[in-house]
């Protein structure tokens, strides 16, 4: 259910994937090792079929890119960066769709203490200052702590509290 709408049912898609105001990070960052940081970016931005001309999308993706801190890595591929890096760019591919709603899957489990808690603050700063909700998913109670304003506990997929 999105925005009070069923996406999709038993019988058949009700919201295409791509109408779908969402974006997802997952836990093992789903990043195509043959494509750069900017075609990551590209991509999620063609996948809204908006039309931009060429100078909006540059202008787009450097300032996503600005944002996450991954200026100057836009024909890097990802064997070619750093775990935080790495995680960043997930986080920039899915910012560039301009989503209504993040999920987030574990996306800091393999990462560090000092990138996590940078990329905590990063989240903090993102829920701050725009409309998106996050819904984060993790058993780590750092996260939690760190990141959650609101806390649901699920067990064997029921809301415990």
């Amino acid at each position: 259910i999105i925005d009070n709408v069923c996406a999709s049912n038993s019988n058949h898609i009700l919201i295409q994937p791509d109408n779908r105001k969402l974006s997802m990070i997952f836990q093992d960052l789903a990043l195509w090792p043959h494509m750069t940081v900017d075609k990551h970016i590209l991509f999620a931005i063609n996948a809204k079929k908006k039309r931009l001309s060429k100078k909006e999308v540059r202008s787009k993706i450097e300032c996503i890119l600005n944002e996450v801190q991954l200026s100057g890595y836009n024909h890097r591929y990802p064997y070619q960066l750093s775990g935080g890096k790495k995680q960043r760019l997930a986080i920039a591919r899915s910012l560039a769709s301009s989503p209504k709603y993040l999920l987030m899957d574990e996306p800091f489990s393999n990462l560090d203490t000092q990138i996590k808690k940078e990329l905590h603050q990063y989240i903090l700063r993102l829920k701050t200052n725009s409309k998106m909700g996050i819904i984060y998913v993790t058993h780590s109670l750092e996260d939690l702590t760190d990141i959650a304003n609101d806390i649901i506990i699920l067990e064997n997929g029921y809301i415990k509290n």
